[in-house]
């Protein structure tokens, strides 16, 4: 099992059950997890698969099982850490003040 850090953002792989302990399943349980990303790797890592993804879901956790889904997300992130999310009402938008009483 690996660690590493890059941009603020924890990664861990090779988390498989079958990796010995604490596994992907135990950190998630543990509250260590807070992104699922899973891949899968063909047929044998079905028992796993199951295994994770029913443990995100438990524990309400986002899981991501394709690498375009990941990327995606990635990106997502990262554009919400640079700006922050704003809101305008329709009258800003549109450059009308918001206290021009509506005609009928």
């Amino acid at each position: 099992m690996g660690d590493g850090r890059k941009k603020g953002l924890a990664r861990r792989w090779g988390c498989g059950r079958a990796g010995g302990r604490p596994n992907a399943v135990d950190l998630m349980k543990g509250g260590s997890i807070q992104l699922v990303i899973y891949t899968p790797a063909g047929a044998h890592s079905l028992s796993d698969e199951k295994a994770i993804r029913r443990t995100a879901i438990a524990y309400r956790l986002p899981c991501i099982t394709t690498m375009s889904a990941a990327k995606a997300v990635a990106e997502a992130l990262a554009s919400r850490r640079r700006d922050p999310i704003r809101v305008w009402s329709l009258q800003e938008i549109h450059g009308e003040a918001a206290t021009t009483p509506a005609t009928s």
